[in-house]
């Protein structure tokens, strides 16, 4: 399946000579759509934010607008009994895995399958930990694994299989530094 015409976008080289990088010209400053119209791209805006900064910023912003009353947590719920419900520890667990991930993928993870399963099962074992903590301090029928791990293994192995297959094939698709080669 191709994308629209207008969807697709290039990067140009600022170069003044051809075939010669420089390195100030090695940055992708300057966008070429396929209509022919040039944007430029301040360097503070592509590369000024982290995977980790942005994946714990977005995460916490998320939370926040929960505990603050948007109706984003699971079932349309909010509030801050959430987070001292059963369920806070997930959500805590949750922001520390975004930033654990994000430094994972900043370090390359997230280009290779193999390593981009590790990096979202090492996510997973951080939500995990911060959740089962939490959730042992409240009276359940059933033991604590019963409740807050096994009956979501599958489930999780199922998207860290999906997202492990889809992120990496999505790199070649990106143009710029962070391409696989």
């Amino acid at each position: 399946m191709r994308l629209p015409r207008r969807a697709w976008i290039s990067w140009r080289s600022t170069s003044s000579t051809p075939g010669r990088r420089t390195r100030a010209a090695s940055r992708p400053s300057v966008w070429r759509t396929c209509d022919g119209r040039s944007r430029r791209i301040p360097t503070s805006c592509s590369y000024g934010r982290s995977s980790r900064a942005s994946a714990t910023a977005s995460s916490t912003a998320a939370t926040s607008a929960g505990l603050l009353g948007l109706p984003v947590f699971a079932g349309g719920t909010s509030g801050p009994a959430r987070l001292a419900g059963p369920t806070g520890g997930y959500l805590a667990g949750f922001v520390l895995a975004a930033y654990v991930v994000g430094l994972l993928a900043e370090l390359g993870w997230d280009r290779r399958i193999w390593t981009c399963v590790l990096a979202m099962l090492a996510g997973e074992v951080v939500i995990y930990a911060f959740g089962l903590a939490a959730l042992s301090r409240f009276p359940l029928p059933n033991g604590v694994l019963e409740a807050g791990l096994l009956p979501f293994l599958i489930g999780d192995a199922y998207k860290v299989a999906l997202a492990a297959i889809a992120l990496p094939t999505a790199w070649h698709f990106v143009p710029g530094p962070r391409a696989p080669k």
